[in-house]
């Protein structure tokens, strides 16, 4: 409307000036219409030439990718007409602010006939989920009188997974756990795999002494048994108690559990995912790890201030769960609430060790108020905690 509103006005004025020109004559008014209206055909047949997006194809160098990786996008845009090269062409994609920022053209947009084509980098992108969505391309005349812009929806998606740390795939959560009386009698009695010896301690049951090993090193030896190897894996990341204002710590605890999950899976163990709006089912392989890399590489923080809330959430995620489970539990704030529901898990037959992500402090696995705590503010602490025995710490109440 506005294009044709000003077509208008170029042609009244024309017309007025050659009126004018045959009023008062003189060679120089004639010159200054003719001008006129030579400049008023260019406008005209600007306006009419300009193009008209026919289809856009837009190609991402990578659908899945890791955390710091480059996304590299190459842009095509088809026209009915072909681009002129003395029309001012703009083009502008609708991103979010951290694809914004870490944009960079590597061509920009160039003619070549009947295309417009562009190609551009983001940057070391973070975790997370990021999406393209509509076009828009705005052409106009030599001297900007007309304007068209034009906008096509072009739904374009990627996932940024967490980093991953190299964990041992033969670490148990037998190795975390805290030993205590009751810790261990679950412990003998949760499996039928023999995963070691250890030491025999006061409070283990005579069954469970492995007297070959005894016999050997002359000083009794208590079998231990891979958990998990009978028993179904969860991993429940808490995002209830995540922090927007200590986002790189939510950060670490996500790089945790995906490097835990990948442990796993890598052994060929059932493991399962619990998020607040998302459940992925225990199964092994290679779709499961691409399930679980998805729902992380998606997973955000939120904050319920009410307690009640956060209650019902916690009670939801406990009901999805098996007896004589293992849970890992991976949050940033180990809060009464917190313990309480993972006391409920202990009387329900399972197993339960909570990593706990902390701005800054000591690495330490210890025992908090009956539940196996591993603590760490860097995540080259984690290999090293899944050693039996190391880092650990007086039971802390």
């Amino acid at each position: 409307m506005k294009n044709t509103f000003t077509l208008a006005v170029l042609i009244c004025s024309d017309v007025l000036l050659f009126g004018l020109a045959h009023t008062i004559g003189g060679s120089g008014t004639w010159y200054l219409a003719v001008a006129w209206t030579l400049f008023v055909l260019w406008e005209a047949a600007s306006l009419f030439a300009m193009p008209r997006i026919v289809d856009v194809e837009r190609f991402v160098s990578r659908e899945r990718g890791f955390s710091g990786d480059d996304v590299f996008v190459t842009l095509t845009v088809s026209a009915k007409r072909g681009w002129w090269a003395s029309l001012p062409v703009r083009m502008e994609e609708e991103m979010d602010d951290v694809l914004r920022i870490r944009q960079t053209y590597d061509q920009p947009p160039r003619r070549f006939g009947h295309t417009l084509r562009a190609s551009y980098t983001f940057h070391a992108l973070p975790r997370g989920a990021y999406a393209l969505y509509g076009l828009t391309i705005e052409c106009s005349d030599l001297f900007g009188l007309f304007k068209r812009r034009q906008t096509a929806e072009r739904l374009s998606e990627w996932l940024i997974y967490p980093k991953i740390v190299p964990l041992s795939t033969d670490f148990t959560a037998s190795s975390l756990l805290c030993a205590t009386r009751s810790a261990r009698s679950h412990l003998f009695a949760a499996s039928e795999h023999l995963s070691g010896t250890r030491p025999y301690m006061p409070g283990d049951r005579l069954g469970g002494i492995h007297w070959p090993a005894t016999a050997r090193t002359q000083q009794l030896q208590s079998r231990t048994f891979d958990i998990h190897m009978s028993h179904l894996t969860y991993l429940w990341l808490d995002e209830i108690n995540g922090d927007e204002r200590q986002r790189d710590v939510f950060e670490r605890s996500v790089c945790a559990c995906a490097s835990v999950a990948s442990a796993l899976l890598s052994a060929g163990r059932l493991t399962g995912l619990l998020l607040v709006e998302q459940t992925v089912s225990p199964k092994r392989g290679d779709l499961q790890r691409g399930r679980i890399m998805d729902a992380l590489a998606r997973a955000k923080p939120c904050r319920m201030n009410v307690a009640e809330q956060r209650a019902a959430v916690h009670a939801h995620l406990l009901r999805t769960m098996e007896r004589d489970a293992v849970l890992y539990v991976f949050t940033q704030t180990f809060d009464d609430l917190l313990v309480r529901d993972l006391n409920a898990l202990l009387r329900r037959n399972l197993s339960v060790v909570v990593f706990l992500a902390q701005p800054a402090g000591d690495d330490s696995v210890m025992d908090r108020q009956g539940v196996t705590v591993c603590a760490y503010s860097s995540l080259d602490a984690l290999p090293a905690m899944m050693n039996d025995g190391y880092m650990w710490k007086p039971n802390l109440r």
